[in-house]
């Protein structure tokens, strides 16, 4: 989440060119570390490898955004937080997934699972 807030607070404050810069930069960075990995890729969610959870992250929700809008994710986030009160339980991103996918329209579906469930990447 800190990376999706902070392509929108980059679009916010700087415009869509310095987030789209930011973007860049991260493929660049990610297809480096790409190059001396031993291990398989994770699904995102699952993911603890550095690279993956910088760079790919700022990747993924660049493309969730422009496959969706913020209004969608943010829409998300807000029943996520609302669902997540004390002595509840605790959501997780696997949560985030399943929330995201019910307002996902049919044609996307696909793709949504793909950024988000995959290990596989065409970044």
């Amino acid at each position: 989440m800190a990376n999706y807030t902070e392509l929108v607070l980059i679009e916010q404050r700087f415009g869509k060119s310095a987030m789209q810069a930011l973007v860049e930069y991260e493929k660049t960075r990610y297809q480096y570390s790409l190059r001396g990995r031993l291990t398989s890729q994770q699904a995102i969610i699952d993911a603890t490898h550095s690279a993956d959870v910088y760079s790919r992250a700022t990747i993924v929700f660049a493309e969730l955004r422009e496959l969706l809008g913020d209004i969608v994710i943010v829409d998300t986030l807000n029943e996520l937080f609302a669902k997540n009160q004390p002595g509840s339980h605790s959501v997780t991103s696997l949560d985030f997934v399943h929330a995201l996918l019910a307002r996902t329209p049919d044609e996307h579906q696909n793709a949504v699972r793909a950024l988000l469930l995959s290990g596989e990447t065409d970044l």
